[in-house]
Order: C-alpha cells, then sequence, then structure tokens
C-alpha cells in the first residue's frame, strides 16, 4: 500500500504520513532533530519499501547517510519515551515539543548523576 502512495504522490508526500504508516517514528525523530531531512527519509522509505521490511530505517540511514548510531539510539530512546507517553499519534508540533521534554529531562538526569559522582568524589566515597 505505501508503495501506491509513493507511486501516485511521488516524494512530495508527507514524512508523518509515511512513517506512521509504518508504525515508525524513528524517521520523524530524526528529521525534528535535524539528523537527516525529509528528502533522505522518504529515500530510505522508498528503499525500505522496494527491499523489503527486513531493512530498518535506522540502519539505511546510517548505511546511506551516515546518521551516527549513537542518533539513532538517541532516537530509538525519544521513540520509546513518545510511545509510553501516548505521543506518538500527535502532530509534528507537539512530537517536537514532546521530543524536547525528554531531552530535557534526560539532561537533568544526567547533571544528577554528575553531581552526585562530584559529592562522593569530595567525600571520598562516604555519604
Amino acid at each position: 500500500m505505501l508503495r501506491k502512495i509513493l507511486e501516485r504522490l511521488g516524494l512530495l508526500i508527507e514524512v508523518e504520513t509515511i512513517a506512521r504508516k509504518e508504525k515508525s517514528l524513528l524517521g520523524e525523530i530524526l528529521v525534528i532533530r535535524g539528523k537527516c531531512t525529509r528528502d533522505q527519509l522518504l529515500s530510505v522509505l522508498k528503499i525500505q519499501e522496494t527491499e523489503g521490511v527486513g531493512r530498518r530505517i535506522g540502519s539505511l540511514l546510517m548505511y546511506n547517510y551516515e546518521v551516527s548510531q549513537d542518533d539513532i539510539i538517541e532516537a530509538l530512546d525519544i521513540q520509546k519515551y513518545l510511545r509510553e507517553n501516548r505521543c506518538a499519534d500527535k502532530s509534528m508540533e507537539r512530537l517536537e515539543i514532546a521530543t524536547n521534554n525528554f531531552l530535557l529531562q534526560k539532561h537533568i538526569f544526567q547533571q544528577s548523576i554528575q553531581d552526585v559522582k562530584i559529592t562522593l568524589d569530595r567525600t571520598n566515597g562516604t555519604i
């Protein structure tokens, strides 16, 4: 079905529509984060449709467009967060807000861990 849509509309079809048909937010997240372009995502979705669903979007982006493994892992973490918080079916604007919220929470958590490590170092591991 996705192949027919791509054939009818070419590469002008909206990314969010394709990604949702694939039941994957990964591409949308990578576009929002600026890790790939819409055209790159459309290209790998077309490759995926042609070669079969066994090829993962993340792998195709890493191989064809040099998206880093760290970027894919972070996008998968965001995808999990969005699905757990029932944000997966929202508009692109709301997805961007939820994605930024996740990244902020992640940053705060990492900073808290760093603060604990500094405190432990200063007290020689005793609290």
